[in-house]
């Protein structure tokens, strides 16, 4: 029997993907306008929110085993080709220098899976290739603990492994200080919090839809969050996720992104639009996310040698960042739809069924 899928869960996922493109495309250019920052403040929570909210709870061993090999052929081997692929075209058109040595580290931070690996003192990482990348090991990492624990069943116990992980998280990050760690392993427990909140959340809907009763007052209380997670966010500072930097309180972090995070699902959820292409990106997040920073990357190069100095006009810094961005999108949904026909293991598909959303 065929589930249908959720179209406004669809519409997040797609607003969540293009706001991660946005904001390393605006990173090219200059990173320090307040769009970016602002964006950073939520885009990969709200990722990590919307696979938790989509995440089905098992039942026995046999259920988490069976999920955990689902999830190593959806997203590692996408992982493990994209970043050989990306290895190779950064070799050739990047870096032709030292080929050898830096093919061997870069091979290196790819199956050691961590961003933050080989970075410090102006050098940018054996995950230079394609930064992006990070997140599979990090949700391959977040959904093989997710599915473990989610076996744990009593009243209230997402609730109560929610709440641990955000004490976990928070002990990690102001008194462990976890680095660099083998597939993201730190970053995982930093943003596993988010992945149980998305499980809270959907668990608290009936809850929800009680007291937004009309379009008005889920505006109203959407707006809020979002205003209300900004400023939090703004006054702890916007975080830098592949280098697992939260700012000054992991706490603050997580409450602005979770009350923006949340705004945005219930906004888009209570709305109830509709919008095709929307909810089109958003069942090819897969493709963006692994595509994506190759035309950013020419992009980048032209960027570069057009302009000689650092840009601080914010509006054309956005302009700029919104066009590169639409032909990455553009790019990027090409690429799905040949590699759904041709090779769909490669973009997280399978060739004889639809992935649905719940």
């Amino acid at each position: 029997m065929k589930m249908k899928r959720i179209e406004w869960v669809d519409r997040v996922r797609a607003f969540a993907m293009i706001s991660v493109v946005l904001g390393h495309a605006l990173g090219q250019i200059n990173e320090d306008v307040f769009l970016n920052r602002w964006l950073y403040l939520f885009h990969v929570p709200l990722c990590v929110i919307i696979s938790g909210y989509l995440f089905k709870e098992k039942d026995n061993l046999k259920q988490s085993m069976n999920y955990v090999k689902k999830i190593l052929i959806r997203e590692y081997i996408p992982y493990l080709f994209w970043g050989f692929f990306s290895i190779v075209v950064y070799l050739i058109v990047i870096d032709h220098s030292n080929l050898m040595t830096n093919a061997a580290n870069f091979l290196k931070g790819l199956f050691f899976g961590n961003g933050s690996l080989g970075r410090g003192s102006g050098d940018k990482g054996y995950m230079v290739w394609n930064t992006p990348l990070w997140y599979l090991p990090c949700i391959i990492v977040i959904e093989f603990i997710s599915a473990f624990l989610s076996l744990i069943k009593f009243k209230y116990s997402k609730a109560v492994i929610f709440a641990c992980s955000i004490a976990l998280a928070f002990s990690c990050y102001h008194f462990l200080n976890l680095h660099i760690w083998f597939m993201e392993f730190e970053s995982a427990i930093y943003l596993l919090p988010f992945f149980w909140f998305g499980m809270v959340l959907r668990e608290g809907e009936v809850f929800i839809d009680r007291l937004l009763k009309n379009k008005i007052i889920v505006i109203a209380f959407s707006v809020f969050l979002i205003a209300a997670g900004s400023v939090v966010g703004f006054i702890n500072g916007s975080p830098i996720y592949l280098t697992d930097v939260y700012r000054s309180s992991y706490i603050l972090f997580a409450v602005s992104a979770a009350l923006i995070g949340m705004g945005i699902m219930e906004l888009e959820r209570g709305l109830a639009y509709r919008s095709r292409p929307v909810a089109y990106i958003g069942r090819n997040t897969m493709t963006l996310l692994v595509f994506h920073k190759f035309p950013i990357m020419v992009a980048s190069m032209f960027i570069s040698k057009l302009l000689k100095v650092k840009v601080t006009n914010e509006p054309l810094i956005v302009v700029v960042g919104i066009v590169i961005t639409v032909i990455a999108v553009a790019v990027s949904l090409v690429a799905a739809v040949l590699f759904t026909k041709a090779a769909p293991v490669l973009i997280g598909k399978t060739r004889n069924k639809k992935r649905f959303s719940k």
